[in-house]
Order: structure tokens, then C-alpha cells, then sequence
């Protein structure tokens, strides 16, 4: 289940419903017939964290991350990459930080 709840993040005249198929990120890599990413950018409000979770890092190359942080738990997000090989590049502010696989 996700952590957030963004029905109090969007204002009452721009809410509506969609019913959206979604599919795990490795799902999309592997129909797409990759196995090596060069550049992922990670932006989807506070969910990031969720979408790594699913990543089965052992089945798929990716050798750089843009992740937004500004809306997540930061400190939990790098943990998880530098698990995986990942080491900091460049931080642009408190919201986004670049990672590259050692």
C-alpha cells in the first residue's frame, strides 16, 4: 500500500477520477526488451520510494538516477541505492539528487 495520500495535495476544483492500468517499472524495461538503462529520471510526488521497491536491481542495469527526494524519506531512498552500488554524484538542493553506479 502506498505511504501517501495526495487527495489533500490537489486542490478541489482540479480533482477528478481516472481508472488507470499501472504496471511495475521492470515491467515496462522488460516489454521495451531492455536490460541496460543508461538514465532513469524518478519524479512522481512522494512515491519513489514505492517504485525502487519493485525494482529487481539484479535483472537490470541502470547506471544513473535523477531521484526526487523532496517529498519522500531521503535518507531511506539513498540507503536503498547505495545498497545497490549507487554513490552520489551531484545533489541539487533539498529536492533531487544524482546517482551513478560505481
Amino acid at each position: 500500500s502506498l505511504k501517501h495520500d495526495l487527495k489533500d495535495r490537489v486542490p478541489p476544483e482540479k480533482k477528478s477520477e481516472y481508472e488507470l492500468q499501472c504496471y511495475p517499472i521492470y515491467d515496462i524495461i522488460l516489454a521495451a526488451g531492455l536490460t541496460s538503462i543508461d538514465f532513469w529520471s524518478l519524479d512522481i510526488e512522494g512515491f519513489e520510494e514505492e517504485v525502487l521497491d519493485t525494482v529487481p536491481w539484479h535483472k537490470v542495469n541502470i547506471k544513473s538516477i535523477l531521484v526526487e527526494v523532496e517529498h519522500s524519506d531521503r535518507d531511506s531512498i539513498l540507503s536503498k541505492l547505495q545498497a545497490q552500488g549507487y554513490r552520489i554524484h551531484k545533489e541539487f538542493g533539498k529536492q533531487d539528487v544524482f546517482l551513478v553506479k560505481d
